[in-house]
């Protein structure tokens, strides 16, 4: 089950850290529309939110791994797990960034605010997409 969970979480977590600069970068364009933007930079862009990405959330998968395997040793329903998945991946999200900022109030400016939605979507989205680990039937 250990192993089952851990792909599970590295899934919904490289789902959040290659699609989070993509959405990012998105945002970027929307929120500055003044500038120029070319394919060349955004893989550059791309490149280097990926490599920051696995650096600064290492700590957060780990502790989503950690989390999960407790959870799925809860007798809880799949609907109650996957919100709890849910609720721990909306916190271990914020969390750094809340670190990151330095401050409580990163919901001052936009940039921040698209910068924390972009990784925190996709992580939502690959927590309720893929398909969770089933427990192991109590025989």
């Amino acid at each position: 089950m250990s192993s089952k969970l851990f792909f599970y979480c590295l899934k919904v977590w490289l789902v959040s850290v290659l699609i989070g600069p993509a959405l990012f970068w998105c945002c970027l364009m929307r929120i500055d529309t003044d500038a120029s933007y070319t394919f060349t930079e955004f893989l550059g862009f791309w490149g280097y939110g990926i490599l920051y990405g696995i650096a600064f959330s290492l700590v957060s998968f780990l502790l989503f791994w950690g989390s999960l395997i407790y959870i799925y040793r809860r007798d809880w329903t799949g609907p109650q797990r996957r919100l709890a998945t849910a609720f721990l991946g909306i916190v271990l999200t914020i969390v750094p960034f809340i670190i990151f900022f330095g401050t409580l109030n990163f919901f001052d400016e936009s940039t921040r605010v698209a910068f924390c939605l972009s990784y925190l979507l996709p992580i939502l989205g690959g927590i309720f997409i893929y398909r969770s680990p089933r427990p192991a039937s109590k025989a």
